[in-house]
């Protein structure tokens, strides 16, 4: 395994994991960003949507450090802390919502969707 210095990299990755979580999975949270940046309240529609994408998001930084980490460039306790975060979000009703009655799974990669299906969703794999 190659040797890095993955401070940096874990600094960044937590404050974005952060700022989605408690900004766009939340529809309180929501509003309270809108009203930071002086925004109109949106309809619950939209404020769904923003939520959703956020959830998005999330996923994908969490498929990053998957991919990551089964080549073997992320390290095996950082990637336990990752993966349990991953298990937090999944418990979530925006991300459980935005990954079963969207299509968000088509455009992640295979072996991450496996692991998220099989560890979240009961074992679904065999659908692919």
């Amino acid at each position: 395994m190659l040797k890095h210095n993955f401070v940096p990299c874990q600094n960044f990755l937590s404050g974005e994991r952060q700022l989605i979580s408690t900004q766009l999975q939340d529809a309180e949270a929501t509003k309270g960003l809108l009203a930071h940046f002086k925004m109109k309240d949106i309809p619950e529609e939209q404020s769904k949507r923003l939520q959703y994408l956020g959830a998005f998001m999330q996923m994908q930084i969490y498929e990053n450090i998957y991919y990551r980490h089964a080549k073997g460039f992320f390290p095996d306790d950082l990637w336990d802390q990752w993966d349990r975060s991953m298990a937090n979000s999944f418990h979530t009703e925006v991300f459980r919502t935005a990954w079963e009655e969207t299509d968000a799974k088509n455009f992640f990669w295979l072996p991450f969707v496996k692991h998220i299906e099989g560890k979240y969703f009961h074992n679904r794999t065999d659908t692919m």
